[in-house]
C-alpha cells in the first residue's frame, strides 16, 4: 500500500482541519527538535510535511486528492488497453494539476512564514536593542555615580591634607613664636643680670675710693 499524504501527518482521513493543522505544528515541531537526522534528511522530511499540508489545509484541494484515493472503476466488458491508458493520462493530469495548485498554495504559505518570521526577526532585534541601549544607561548611569564618589573621596583627602599642612605650620608658627618669647625673656634677665654686677662693681669700687681716702661708708 502506497503511502498517503495522510500518512505524512499521521492523520486519519476523516480528521478535520484543525486535527490537521495541528500534526503538521507538532511534526515541524517535533522535526526541528530531532537532532538524529542528517540535514537532507531533514529537508526530505521538512518538505513532504509542507506538501502534504499545502493540499490537506486546502479543502478544495483536499477533496481532489480524496477523489484520487477512490479505487478505479473497472470496466465489466473491456478487454482492450485503450481505456486503461486513458486514465493513466487522466490521473496524470490530475496529479498534475494538484501539484501545480499544491506548489502554489505552498509558495503563499512560505511567503506568509516569510514575512511572519521576518517581522518577528525585527521585534526581536529591536527589543534587544531596547535591551542593550538600557543596559548601556544603568552602566553608564552606574560609572557617573561611581566617578562623582571618587571626586568627592578625593576632594575630601585634599582637604584633609591641606588641613593638616595648615595645622603644622600653626604649630611651627606657634613653637618659633614660644622660641621667641623665651629667647626674649632671657635676653631680657640676661640684661637685669649684667646691670646688677655692673652697678655692683661700680659700688664696690666706690666703696674702696672711700677706703683709700680714709672715708667714712
Amino acid at each position: 500500500m502506497r503511502k498517503t499524504l495522510y500518512d505524512v501527518l499521521s492523520v486519519t482521513p476523516d480528521a478535520d482541519d484543525n486535527a490537521i493543522e495541528r500534526a503538521f505544528t507538532q511534526q515541524m515541531v517535533r522535526l526541528t527538535k530531532d537532532t538524529t537526522l542528517s540535514h537532507e534528511d531533514a529537508d526530505i522530511r521538512r518538505k513532504a510535511l509542507k506538501e502534504a499540508y499545502a493540499v490537506l489545509g486546502d479543502r478544495t484541494q483536499r477533496a481532489r486528492y480524496d477523489h484520487s484515493l477512490q479505487p478505479e472503476p473497472r470496466a465489466a466488458h473491456t478487454t482492450s488497453h485503450g481505456g486503461g491508458g486513458m486514465l493513466k493520462w487522466v490521473l496524470l493530469l490530475l496529479a498534475a494539476l494538484i501539484f501545480a495548485g499544491s506548489l502554489a498554495t505552498y509558495q503563499r504559505m512560505q511567503a506568509k512564514r516569510d514575512a511572519d518570521l521576518q517581522r518577528q526577526a525585527e521585534i526581536d532585534r529591536e527589543r534587544l536593542l531596547a535591551r542593550h541601549a538600557e543596559e548601556e544607561a544603568e552602566r553608564d548611569a552606574e560609572t557617573a555615580k561611581r566617578k562623582e564618589r571618587d571626586e568627592k573621596w578625593a576632594q575630601e583627602r585634599e582637604k584633609q591634607k591641606q588641613q593638616a599642612e595648615l595645622d603644622r605650620v600653626h604649630r611651627e608658627l606657634d613653637r618659633a613664636a614660644d622660641r621667641r618669647i623665651i629667647e626674649r625673656e632671657s635676653d631680657e634677665r640676661m640684661a637685669r643680670y649684667r646691670a646688677a654686677q655692673e652697678e655692683a662693681a661700680r659700688e664696690d669700687e666706690r666703696r674702696r675710693a672711700r677706703e683709700r681716702l680714709g672715708l667714712s661708708p
